[in-house]
């Protein structure tokens, strides 16, 4: 039991956040602080799905190839010219396609950037990743919200109908 998030239970972040080599082993026991009493889990980590689905996902996305891609990079300084580019046609033009093509951009960042930024993904390098991070900070959010809210209200219980608070906010299609 991994115990974080102002009493919340961060197994299930750690089952999902980690490579199958790792999870086998277990959470390191500097991490594991005790049990929740009559805490009874919603996830099933023994099931072959689960097993499945990480091994495709490992297989899909080689770990040479998860942090420091140039590609990501170059993604990344492209949308950060394209936000400023924008910025200026919305405060200077204020028109309809100077709004779309802002909110467009901003929408990018927060998916293509921030998301991996918050979560430590962007880079090896921790002060990349933190300054991706806070990208979303010069979209005018805070990072810091997100980071707690995120990772605990969300990937706490990932899609679980009654917990995951993502999906109250939602339209299902």
């Amino acid at each position: 039991m991994i115990y974080d998030g102002a009493g919340g239970d961060c197994t299930s972040m750690w089952e999902s956040y980690h490579p199958l080599a790792m999870t086998k082993a277990g959470p390191p026991e500097k991490y594991c602080i005790g049990q929740v009493r009559n805490y009874k889990s919603f996830y099933s980590w023994d099931g072959e799905f689960y097993k499945t689905v990480k091994e495709k996902v490992e297989a899909l996305i080689p770990k040479k190839k998860r942090r420091n891609e140039i590609k990501v990079f170059l993604k990344a300084l492209i949308l950060i010219v394209l936000y400023f580019f924008g910025l200026y046609s919305y405060i200077f033009y204020c028109n309809l396609w100077a709004t779309i093509f802002y909110s467009v951009i901003c929408g990018q960042i927060g998916v293509q950037i921030m998301h991996d930024g918050n979560h430590g993904a962007f880079s090896s390098s921790k002060l990349l990743t933190y300054i991706a991070g806070y990208t979303l900070d010069l979209l005018g959010s805070t990072s810091v919200v997100y980071r707690r809210s995120h990772n605990f209200g969300h990937h706490g219980c990932v899609n679980h109908f009654e917990l995951d608070r993502y999906l109250l906010y939602r339209f299902f299609f």
